[in-house]
């Protein structure tokens, strides 16, 4: 299916919107290493649970975490190979660009 180039760039502002939040970027990362349930990126990220859970909702949301069920355990895992690629590619921009990304004030947080 093609898609028109302006529908295609307000999707990649979304995927990357998914991407440009730090908790769903920690969340997205720590899950890069090894699936893991809810509990587990609470403990690792140092976050309330509350906020782990809404996050890892909006991430399944979008399909860019999907879930497993055993028992009643609910594993969350990156639903591509490419997301851990995107991360991968990005910190590798980072290794270049860093200095000017910390500097630049147009991305600062509000």
């Amino acid at each position: 299916m093609q898609v028109d180039q302006s529908i295609q760039i307000e999707l990649l502002a979304k995927l990357f919107r998914g991407f440009g939040d730090k908790t769903r970027l920690l969340i997205l990362k720590s899950l890069s290493s090894s699936p893991k349930i809810a509990s587990q990126l609470v403990e690792e990220l140092g976050l309330p649970q509350s906020t782990v859970s809404t996050h890892l909702g909006c991430l399944r949301d979008c399909n860019l975490v999907v879930t497993s069920k055993k028992g009643r355990k609910i594993t969350y895992s990156l639903s591509s190979e490419l997301i851990r690629e995107i991360i991968d590619l990005a910190e590798d921009v980072l290794k270049t660009t860093y200095r000017n990304i910390w500097a630049c004030v147009n991305y600062n947080e509000g």
